[in-house]
């Protein structure tokens, strides 16, 4: 879809339109990125209910899940609604390093491979 002004005086220049032309490119990019990330959020969302399901059928309780959300939550000491994976120390140089990588910031050694989720 081309959205081209109407009227410009002396008409576009070509930078213009090659800019124009490459901001619609990456303006249907980020929809197609949008569109495949609320696909996968709603496959993760019926995962997730799926295996609440399973849980519950074996005896825990809603309270017992929020309890538990609540403390994984907790883990980076903010109550924010999001897990944040801890820093890794590096046996090579002791520096702290981003969770996630794969070798040391700082010295390249290879780091441990964390837990799977947070």
């Amino acid at each position: 879809m081309t959205a081209y002004p109407i009227f410009v005086p002396g008409g576009l220049g070509p930078g213009e339109r090659d800019s124009l032309r490459n901001a619609e490119r990456g303006a249907e990019r980020a929809t197609q990125d949008i569109e495949s990330l609320q696909a996968e959020l709603q496959r993760l969302t019926l995962a997730c209910a799926a295996l609440w399901s399973l849980v519950k059928e074996h005896g825990h309780t809603d309270e017992e899940l929020l309890a538990r959300m609540q403390e994984l939550d907790l883990r980076d000491g903010k109550l924010d609604g999001r897990i944040t994976a801890d820093a890794v120390t590096c046996a090579g140089c002791g520096r702290k390093t981003k969770a996630g990588r794969r070798t040391c910031l700082y010295c390249g050694k290879d780091l441990p491979a964390g837990p799977a989720f947070g």
